[in-house]
């Protein structure tokens, strides 16, 4: 008599851990799918843009701050206050070098994305320091893994939700029928 009792305490407990443990699954599968546009909308913000849809500027060079972290852009400063950001996309040890030695008071001709405030291209006088089709390409390939990344997390949710009924259906199936005779 023992026995039954402990096995059927056994079959609740298996039972409340399988319903807590699907309404995890489906609630981490919500938040991925819920999270996925997130990651798609950022990458659309960088997608490349033809040269006439960029903003023109022309400015007194004031200095450069290039990043010392992986995750965040170099900034260009320049003399009236403006400032705009370097991808790390676009950052080759030459660009970083000829940014280092450029003088303050040099004027810079830049091309920046006006969706996300990001240098294309920059000339000074007939050089160019940063490629507009370079600068274009080396950005759009850098955010294409964070499309990929969103879509990753949106079929991993609807992955974890399909598994999961699966799982409760065969369960429900498989369980002895409780009606009386």
């Amino acid at each position: 008599m023992k026995d039954s009792k402990s096995t059927k305490l056994k079959k609740r407990i298996e039972q409340k851990n399988t319903k807590h443990s699907a309404f995890f699954a489906v609630l981490v599968a919500i938040a991925a799918i819920c999270i996925s546009p997130l990651f798609m909308l950022y990458s659309a913000k960088y997608d490349p843009i033809s040269r006439e849809e960029a903003a023109t500027f022309s400015g007194e060079f004031e200095s450069y701050k290039e990043s010392n972290y992986s995750k965040y852009d170099s900034v260009l400063y320049f003399k009236d206050g403006h400032y705009f950001y370097v991808s790390l996309a676009c950052e080759s040890k030459e660009f970083i070098k000829s940014m280092k030695s450029l003088e303050k008071g040099t004027v810079l001709d830049i091309l920046v994305n006006p969706n996300n405030d990001c240098i294309i291209e920059i000339k000074k006088d007939s050089d160019e320091l940063l490629n507009f089709e370079t600068a274009q390409k080396a950005i759009d390939s850098e955010n294409n893994g964070y499309f990929i990344i969103g879509i990753i997390c949106c079929v991993s949710g609807i992955g974890l939700i399909a598994i999961t009924l699966l799982e409760h259906s065969h369960k429900k199936a498989s369980r002895p029928s409780r009606r009386c005779a």
